[in-house]
């Protein structure tokens, strides 16, 4: 039997390389996220080159507001948008608590709401672009989430 503190000792080891594996899931993630939003700059993606659940986020040919997906990527992210954009901010925070107030069940986390924006960044209509700025202002949230 191990004594007292070598099991502390590798309860703790064990702890901080799941906590390392995690985050390194994480920055995975995130990696093909931005990888995702930036060749989507290039060019429309395929909806074969992206995760099949990201098909159940689309809202197809619908119109895309790329600067309300960079906001709402930016309050997830805990992260300040542009003097200019802080009055649309505003109104998605007040329309966000406005839902979460009626909806009886909450989101899964933070990654998932970040997740869903991706999505419909990604897979937006062809006949729609974002700027170059909200591109970065996107990828530059959900860099700061890891």
């Amino acid at each position: 039997a191990l004594s007292t503190s070598t099991r502390d000792r590798y309860n703790d080891v064990r702890q901080r390389l799941h906590t390392a594996k995690q985050r390194q899931e994480l920055v995975a993630r995130l990696q093909q996220w931005t990888g995702c939003i930036q060749a989507r700059g290039q060019a429309p993606i395929d909806r074969t080159d992206v995760p099949l659940e990201w098909t159940k986020f689309n809202q197809l040919d619908q119109p895309i507001d790329f600067q309300e997906l960079a906001i709402r990527t930016e309050i997830l992210a805990d992260q300040p948008s542009p003097a200019a954009d802080q009055r649309k901010r505003l109104e998605i925070q007040v329309q966000r608590l406005a839902q979460s107030i009626g909806a009886a069940e909450q989101s899964a986390s933070p990654l998932t709401d970040a997740e869903k924006l991706v999505a419909l960044w990604c897979l937006a209509p062809a006949s729609t672009a974002a700027s170059k700025e909200l591109e970065q202002r996107m990828v530059n949230a959900l860099e700061s989430l890891v």
